[in-house]
């Protein structure tokens, strides 16, 4: 062994304690540097787990079939046995590699159809297969029988429970099977000797198709070898034999995932090729599998972390390096007298640094291999903490063992570059008396703090005002400029820290003027050593910045997630009501659950077009949102605007419009009446209008439209009376039978005549509708449905006979045939509703009419009568070819987005006109706003009151593209699920929950990681202070024995030097809480908005808020200042065992 080696050596083991900092140091250099692949491969593993349940169970399993005609081969049996090895065989040495996440490889086959011919009750019950899967005893539990059994002749089979049910079989059921179609197929019976259901139903055993079969695809399970019994009797069908894959991506490593992906391509190419030697008569096996495209998605958004964990774990191998600085400086300060000695004895410098190189360098090649170990048993308790993940796998690659080394190799660099400075020194300067400490740090000579605090200035403007330095148009934050935090948390303390001396001596004149020599001792030592005091204030301070940044990061982003959750919502819990459900049962449930605090009733119109006719805006057509709430939803929409007046005034109180029944009215009747043209020939009608009865009794429908107290409108479909009418048509019927034995038509076209009948009541039909069993009910209008079957002409509709009656049958004529009006999506004839002079079918009893032309190439026709209803705004039906004076329009008030105005270039008290297909809107723009609950600043929208819009579409009777949504509030925001479950499931289209939305942000990488990094930089950096403080006080203390036996021969107690130890920690600490306080904050408000931008992917909407833990950054100074106490604690304690006889020795004694 070479002298230099075994001096080294033995160096190592006689002085390992005072190298231990050292040794320590290096370990954190050489742990930082594998924990950058380490601790993205972690954080790539959680969002991993986090993100699989959100996919397909299928498409994150492997799916194979084929098949096989028993007919085509003598031996079933033999030939799936043979085709199942060979595949089975490539499955596992393909996949067993991978460990557990390789959990099996189930083989499986199945029958075709079979009709049951006999042994269910149930009517025309489904086909049903008969199959076999692998492995199935160990998923499933028996609840009723037995397992099925080999034995015996007679081919016996499981059935789930849920299809059990469904067909009403039970155990000891026998069920006859055929399979249709084939000439060869025989009847069979199949005994039911058991019913199954799932241990795990979340097992990826039973992804889609499910073994199990469904109701509609019942399947009956048995052995292979009853399977391969049943198929002697449908020898012609093939028969389904495929393999499905047991993976359990849980627990496969991250870095697995790019070979794995590798090896699932070519799986299916090589088992095509070896399936080709395989001699049997099988059809091409099909593969499903949507495993490849899930695994290279997730790898690019891995990929992407690349950049902001790097620059983030740079900065923090900076802070390692930076500390390995200071305590090898320390270190090798301490040992000038060694080095010294050997310059003394003729060593010369190369041969000193040779000596200590070789003693480095095997101090880094412990930690290099050392490191990565140590790295991935921190993360895997770190991480399942943080995460609440039981477990993750985490392999120690190559690459982990190359960042080990890579960052071993600068420490040992770092070691070499700070022992050149002592073996500068002259000889004299080894006592180490001689000398004081520079004021400034060599980066601080040069000014290279200045320089890049300049470099972070200009990232940090860029960062602000357009969030990207190379990207335009969005919010999302480029990553490189993650580097403009690390640059400015150095640059900024650096800076400042040029005070540091002079602060030092202001405090240390100010000691001095007082009494006490305490003060004066204590301020004297940090002022005689400011580079040491300072580099480890700069420590301390970088890590309560850090500190102070992590905890608001993530107060802040957890605050935001939380409002974007509740933005989306809009309450507690959104349902989006399907299309046929009924709307105001669903409210009326939901106002009666005890557990719900407020319902907000909301109507979302989607605008396909928002360029308005009279916008300055851009052309083209852009889509937007009309959102129509009610006032409760008012309430949460406040916590997103600060204007008290933001929104437009509601509409007045509607319950007063329509015409009013009665007390006790059970039914409301009327007379109604159709007259069109009548036909004579083909192309020929009559000039005058007759009554058609039969259009309202067989092509029509008539809905009563009723509002109650409370504004709410029901349909009430209006019954005819069609016993006079029947009649009368079972009459003409006959006579017409009768005369078209003699009838001969004319020979001349123009001598036909119109067929006019002579109908009961002069053409009028008698219709009544029974009333909800609720008191004051109002007549809010009459709805007219026709199919048109009409002839061209104008045709006319009359209404008559309002009576109201009650429940003894009484009927009590209403006076309600004024104040009418007519809104429908055709044009009618001018005037539009009329007082008509036929004869009413009551006496006395007033006609009010209307006509309209017939439209072409319309299949369905609709009129609606609205009763008292006031006009709030302007409504434009059709195309109208009059143009409305400025003066008559009436806009209704709204509330725009920002997008919106600046599309169509309004401004406030600008009028409009709103498109919505065959009608448009006149609105008034009321106020601009950026935010609105479920609304988003790039989508343009308009927010107006509901009763106002529903008002302006029923006077129309429009009805179309209307999405209706409930906004919750709950007393409990944890009961949203049983508030969900407790309706009725046809009647919601989809529910929004707070936390279905936080689970969304749960599975976001690059947060999770972000946080996990300033949390890791800043304990790191309170364990570098903390160390080096303790090393500093440790060489300072030896160094300053002497100092101390003349303070203590003088009568100084040992509780004074205590004392003045504490002072100088004191200036120590108080200087990094100021500075690392003032960076923090400014690290806050300056950078932290548009980084917490760019960690919530670019669509942080409402903004954020930047928010300060106070409680969690107070614990996180305790545990800086409890750190300190310790240090100091163990001082005093070396102190008190100092005797006055013990300080009159030598050291070397």
């Amino acid at each position: 062994m070479p002298w230099s080696l075994k001096y080294a050596l033995r160096r190592l083991f006689a002085k390992w304690q005072s190298l231990a900092t050292m040794i320590v140091g290096v370990l954190l250099a050489a742990i930082v540097g594998s924990n950058a692949p380490l601790y993205t491969s972690a954080i790539a593993q959680v969002g991993w787990q986090q993100a699989l349940p959100d996919q397909n169970p299928a498409d994150l399993q492997m799916y194979i079939r084929t098949g096989i005609a028993p007919i085509d081969v003598e031996d079933f049996g033999a030939a799936w046995s043979e085709l199942d090895s060979v595949v089975t065989v490539e499955a596992e040495s393909t996949f067993a590699p991978f460990g557990d996440w390789f959990g099996g490889w189930i083989s499986w086959a199945e029958m075709a159809d079979h009709a049951i011919i006999a042994g269910v009750s149930r009517p025309r019950p489904p086909e049903i297969r008969l199959a076999y899967y692998d492995d199935l005893r160990d998923y499933i539990e028996v609840t009723e029988g037995e397992w099925v059994s080999d034995e015996g002749n007679t081919v016996s089979a499981l059935i789930s429970e849920a299809n059990a049910e469904f067909l009403g079989i039970s155990v000891g059921d026998v069920l006859t099977l055929k399979q249709q179609g084939w000439d060869t197929s025989q009847v069979f019976d199949v005994h039911i000797v058991g019913i199954i259901t799932p241990k795990d139903t979340d097992s990826p055993y039973w992804f889609a198709p499910n073994p199990l079969g469904s109701s509609s695809a019942p399947i009956l399970l048995t052995t292979a070898n009853n399977l391969v019994a049943a198929t002697q009797f449908t020898p012609t069908p093939t028969i389904q034999i495929g393999w499905r894959s047991l993976f359990w991506h849980g627990r496969l490593p991250y870095t697995s995932l790019p070979e794995l992906k590798h090896v699932l391509d070519n799986f299916e190419p090589t088992l095509r090729r070896t399936l080709e030697s395989v001699d049997l008569p099988f059809g091409p096996p099909v593969f499903t599998t949507g495993i490849s495209p899930i695994i290279e998605g997730y790898i690019a958004d891995v990929d992407l972390l690349n950049i902001p964990f790097g620059l983030l774990l740079l900065q923090l191998g900076v802070l390692v390096i930076f500390f390995l600085f200071i305590i090898t400086a320390l270190a090798w300060r301490a040992a000038r007298r060694e080095v010294a000695l050997l310059q003394s004895r003729g060593a010369q410098n190369q041969q000193v640094l040779r000596l200590h190189a070789l003693e480095t360098f095997i101090i880094c090649a412990i930690a290099a291999l050392v490191a990565p170990f140590i790295t991935r048993t921190v993360l895997a308790v770190l991480i399942p903490l943080l995460t609440g993940i039981e477990s993750i796998p985490l392999d120690v690659t190559p690459t982990v063992f190359g960042y080990s080394v890579g960052t071993s190799i600068i420490a040992w660099v770092v070691l070499l570059l700070t022992l050149l400075p002592v073996l500068q020194l002259p000889l004299i300067a080894a006592g180490g008396s001689a000398t004081r400490s520079r004021t400034r740090m060599w980066w601080q000579r040069y000014y290279l703090d200045w320089v890049l605090l300049i470099i972070g200035l200009v990232a940090l403007v860029q960062l602000t005002q357009s969030q990207s330095l190379t990207t335009s148009g969005t919010t999302q934050s480029d990553p490189l400029l993650l580097i403009a935090p690390a640059l400015l948390f150095v640059a900024f303390s650096s800076v400042l820290l040029r005070f540091f001396p002079f602060l030092v001596r202001l405090i240390s004149g100010y000691a001095q003027r007082r009494r006490g020599a305490v003060g004066v001792l204590a301020s004297w030592q940090v002022s005689r050593e400011p580079l040491q005091y300072g580099q480890i204030t700069f420590l301390l301070a970088l890590a309560i910045g850090i500190g102070w940044f992590a905890i608001s990061y993530q107060a802040t982003l957890t605050n935001n997630q939380q409002e974007q959750a509740m933005y989306r919502t809009g309450g507690d819990v959104r349902i989006e009501v399907a299309p046929t459900a009924d709307v105001i049962t669903l409210e009326q449930t939901l106002r009666e659950n005890e557990v719900i605090e407020s319902v907000s009733q909301i109507t979302r119109v989607l605008l396909r077009n928002v360029s308005i006719n009279r916008s300055a805006g851009r052309g083209g057509r852009e889509a937007g949102e009309l959102l129509a709430v009610d006032s409760t939803a008012l309430q949460s929409a406040q916590t997103w605007n600060s204007a008290s007046d933001w929104f437009p005034p509601p509409l007045a109180d509607d319950s007063e419009y329509g015409k009013p029944l009665p007390d006790n009215t059970a039914a409301v009747g009327v007379w109604l009446r159709i007259d069109t043209q009548q036909w004579i020939n083909f192309g020929q009608f009559t000039v005058e209008n007759y009554p058609q009865p039969y259009i309202l009794s067989e092509l029509g429908t008539v809905l009563l439209k009723l509002r109650n107290a409370d504004g709410n409108l029901v349909d009430i479909e209006m019954t005819p009376d069609r016993a006079a009418l029947d009649t009368f048509v079972e009459e003409l019927e006959a006579s017409q039978e009768e005369e078209s034995q003699d009838f001969q038509p004319p020979t001349n076209p123009d001598d036909f005549e119109p067929r006019v009948f002579d109908y009961p009541n002069e053409g009028w039909l008698y219709f009544e509708a029974a009333l909800p069993d609720i008191s004051s009910w109002r007549i809010a209008g009459l709805t007219f449905l026709l199919r048109d079957q009409f002839p061209g002409g104008i045709s006319e509709t009359l209404i008559s006979g309002w009576q109201a009656i009650d429940a003894e049958g009484q009927s009590t004529p209403l006076d309600i045939y004024a104040g009418w009006d007519l809104g429908n999506e055709t044009s009618v004839v001018p005037p539009g509703i009329f007082i008509s002079e036929e004869a009413p079918p009551i006496d006395d009893a007033p006609i009010i009419a209307f006509q309209w032309p017939t439209p072409d190439n319309s299949s369905f026709i609709s009129f609606f009568l609205w009763a008292n209803y006031p006009e709030i705004g302007t409504i434009e039906v059709g195309s109208p070819t009059t143009v409305i004076e400025e003066d008559d329009i009436i806009g209704i008030p709204v509330t725009i987005g920002r997008s919106f105005a600046e599309l169509n270039d309004l401004s406030i008290g600008q009028r409009f006109r709103l498109s919505l297909g065959s009608f448009a809107l006149w609105l008034e723009v009321h106020s601009i706003v950026d935010l609105f609950p479920t609304l988003y600043p790039e989508t343009p929208y308009i927010i107006i009151d509901r009763d106002s819009l529903l008002y302006q579409f029923e006077r129309i009777g429009y009805r179309e593209g209307l999405q209706e949504e409930f906004w919750l509030i709950l007393n409990d925001p944890a009961q949203a699920e049983e508030v969900v479950s407790s309706l009725p499931s046809d009647a919601i289209a989809n529910v929004t929950t707070i936390e279905s939305v936080r689970s969304q942000f749960d599975t976001d990488i690059t947060s999770l990681g972000v946080i996990g990094l300033l949390y890791l930089s800043f304990l790191i950096g309170v364990t570098l202070s903390l160390i080096s403080l303790i090393t500093y006080l440790n060489l300072s203390a030896q160094a300053r024995l002497s100092q101390f036996r003349v303070l203590l021969a003088m009568g100084m107690p040992s509780t004074q030097l205590t004392l003045m130890l504490i002072l100088e920690q004191m200036l120590v600490l108080i200087t990094a809480l100021i500075l690392g306080a003032l960076i923090g904050q400014f690290m806050v408000s300056q950078v932290l908005p548009p980084l917490a931008v760019s960690a919530a992917g670019g669509s942080a909407v409402p903004p954020f808020r930047v928010q300060t833990d106070l409680v969690l950054l107070a614990q996180y100074l305790l545990v800086i200042v409890a750190g300190i106490v310790l240090v100091l604690v163990l001082q005093a304690i070396w102190l008190r065992g100092l005797s006055l006889g013990s300080n009159q020795r030598y050291e070397e004694e």
